[in-house]
């Protein structure tokens, strides 16, 4: 910096975030800052000079750019106290961020119309308290309430001024915690569903042992313990936030700019989903192998029976047996299949997020590739209703209104029904 030349001050103040080195150019104002900045809480100030930036934003304001940054200058050496306002655009156009908040109110319907009926319907209907169901109820929950807080979502996409709740900021960071904590328990609640379907078919006579009343709650307790503790624990050392975020876009999420962020993330990234897909996919590979054996020794059996006479009436007990046991079979094995397809959802709705997450400088496909996530809320119902043997009798009679032909119906139920004769 040369020695005579006029110095102006600039204090530079956005939520949570201080950038040490870059030029802004407007129409009103261009401002060089150079990395010599002092922080204090949420402001910086620097001196401007002649040292090349590394950044630089050519920003005009035709009306239609959505901003975010406010920035004052003032030059000192005169005495005056002179403020010129200078906005950062989003990357997101506000026209795009109302169509988002559409996509994430149609998700909201549907999800908490479609996961009470779910959590509903094993109320309703004891033949489907199982213990597979208990954790099919949980990731009903766990879907319920994302979508719940989806609303908060909304605001924080359409606030042209920062977060409009100003008395309630604590909503868009509950809304971030709850979701990221809510993906979480999903996962391993589809972990804790596989491995239930690899126990129940590799070891039959066993499962009841393992699936006690007892051992179900605790396995649901650690499916929203794992992944929520983890972050309450890193929340209460200091370590990392939730609030209201406006890189790229304006959204209640995790903060990346605050102390511990990257050991946050990586915190999140590693306890959230490595350890349950390796679950997922090492239970359902070994479903598949074992059903396949299962199926060639069968088809061995039969070919050898057909090669032996046997008398008429071992030959019908024998058939009868076997048909029993193979209608049990294609029922599990249907149900394990419909599971199965839900797990498949769930990815194929996460997939987009994490590739486009992986590639530099794809704000932009970032954002369109994280609706899907929120989908995953609202798809399981569907899959349910159409594909699984129990629960799509169960929802069939709740969405056509009769109560009365629910199989096995619960005493809850029998209660409403003895209620609705009366008047």
């Amino acid at each position: 910096m040369n020695s005579g030349a006029e110095q102006t001050y600039f204090s530079i103040s956005r939520k949570q975030k201080s950038y040490r080195t870059f030029i802004m150019e407007t129409d009103y104002l261009t401002v060089t800052f150079t990395t010599e900045i002092e922080t204090s809480g949420t402001n910086a100030t620097a001196a401007s000079s002649s040292v090349a930036s590394t950044l630089s934003l050519n920003i005009t304001d035709s009306g239609t750019t959505e901003y975010d940054y406010f920035t004052t200058a003032s030059p000192m050496p005169t005495g005056s106290n002179v403020t010129t306002a200078v906005p950062i655009p989003y990357t997101i156009a506000y026209g795009e961020l109302v169509f988002a908040s559409i996509v994430l109110l149609l998700i909201f319907i549907a999800g908490i119309i479609g996961n009470s009926m779910i959590i509903w319907s094993v109320v309703l209907s004891k033949k489907l308290r199982t213990s597979t169901n208990a954790f099919v109820v949980s990731l009903a929950v766990a879907d319920f309430l994302t979508c719940l807080f989806l609303p908060w979502y909304v605001t924080a996409f359409l606030g042209k001024d920062g977060w409009p709740l100003p008395k309630a900021e604590w909503l868009c960071g509950a809304t971030g915690f709850m979701v990221f904590a809510c993906t979480g328990a999903s996962l391993y609640n589809l972990a804790a569903i596989a491995l239930n379907r690899l126990i129940y078919i590799i070891r039959p006579f066993q499962y009841k042992c393992i699936y006690r009343p007892w051992t179900i709650v605790v396995m649901v307790i650690l499916t929203w313990l794992i992944p929520g503790g983890t972050i309450v624990v890193f929340l209460l050392v200091g370590i990392g936030g939730f609030g209201y975020e406006t890189v790229d876009y304006p959204s209640c999420s995790d903060l990346d700019d605050i102390a511990g962020a990257d050991i946050f993330n990586l915190v999140q990234t590693v306890v959230g989903f490595p350890i349950p897909l390796v679950t997922i996919i090492i239970c359902y590979t070994w479903i598949y192998v074992h059903i396949r054996r299962h199926f060639k020794n069968k088809m061995a059996r039969q070919i050898s029976q057909m090669n032996h006479m046997k008398t008429a009436t071992s030959d019908a007990a024998c058939d009868r047996h076997e048909e029993q046991l193979t209608e049990i079979a294609k029922q599990e094995l249907e149900i394990t299949k419909n599971l199965f397809l839900v797990v498949c959802a769930f990815f194929a709705c996460f997939l987009p997020f994490f590739v486009t997450n992986a590639i530099p400088n794809a704000g932009h496909f970032v954002f369109y590739a994280s609706l899907p996530t929120f989908c995953n809320s609202a798809i399981n119902f569907g899959i349910y209703a159409s594909r699984h043997p129990h629960f799509k009798v169960v929802l069939g009679c709740m969405i056509k209104c009769q109560y009365s032909d629910i199989p096995e119906p619960s005493n809850v139920l029998k209660m409403i029904l003895n209620k609705q004769q009366k008047y």
